[in-house]
């Protein structure tokens, strides 16, 4: 077993020690040719040089502050910005970004192995307060949403009940006023078909055409037609008396379902 150097506090250790128990420095970073082992700078990737993005400017244009991104001054166009509004950055020229040396590892590109991990391990606690702090906002979000909705159900369920409220006296008029039509309907039914038996008897006893209503000649009388012998009163007579076949089985058919409702008012 060789001892080395720490190269954190010049105190010899073993090569096979995990970490100098001196300074807790790990000797894995040490190589076997005695020196530290380097890795690339988290900040800058190892090329020495951070960027910072330019908070002044949007891809290197920046709005004119003679016509305030207007592009007209006085009427006429800006002369600064020849009208459109839109100059170059005067912070970051242009670039976008802004270039520095990056002072974690002295524009050198490479760090120790502990200053490597101490960067990464700072990292991760910052993107954890920051999931967290991500997290205890979705978490409020979702709650006021739930209550905001349960607000809205609550007003919803109100204005139901008072809406169902204001139709029920409604719908009680309404049932009142089908009884009153079906009760009108019921008494039209019958005075029409009274009607229509009355009109037909009284054109039989006068010796009518059934269809138009003229005195029927002598011998349309001995052969007892209900109609002139012509083809027009004739044609006209099969539809009329189609049609009250049909109304007076309307009639029945009316009569049979609404029979409990004429019986009461009989």
């Amino acid at each position: 077993m060789a001892l080395i150097t720490c190269a954190e506090c010049s105190k010899e250790v073993s090569e096979f020690a995990p970490s100098c128990p001196h300074c807790g420095f790990p000797i894995a970073a040490i190589t076997k040719e005695g020196r530290v082992a380097l890795r690339n700078c988290p900040n800058c990737g190892g090329t020495g040089t951070q960027r910072d993005e330019c908070s002044h400017c949007s891809k290197g244009m920046a709005t004119c502050r003679r016509c305030k991104g207007g592009g007209y001054w006085l009427d006429d166009p800006c002369p600064v910005c020849s009208g459109s509004g839109r100059l170059r950055c005067d912070y970051c020229h242009g670039q976008v970004y802004f270039e520095h040396e990056c002072q974690t590892c002295g524009h050198s590109g490479q760090v120790t192995l502990r200053e490597y991990e101490e960067i990464m391990t700072s990292r991760r606690v910052l993107e954890e307060a920051s999931q967290k702090e991500s997290q205890a906002k979705l978490s409020e979000k979702q709650a006021n949403e739930q209550e905001e909705t349960a607000q809205k159900l609550s007003a919803l369920r109100e204005r139901l009940d008072n809406v169902n409220d204001a139709l029920l006296p409604l719908g009680i008029a309404q049932g009142a006023l089908i009884l009153a039509d079906s009760a009108y309907a019921v008494d039209r039914a019958k005075i029409m078909k009274i009607h229509g038996e009355q009109l037909h008897a009284l054109r039989g006893y006068r010796y009518q055409c059934q269809f138009c209503g003229e005195p029927l000649a002598w011998k349309e009388r001995l052969r007892k037609l209900p109609v002139h012998d012509k083809q027009d009163c004739k044609a006209g007579w099969e539809r009329v008396s189609k049609k009250i076949a049909e109304n007076n089985a309307q009639y029945e058919e009316f009569m049979l379902e609404h029979a409990e409702q004429v019986e009461e008012e009989d």
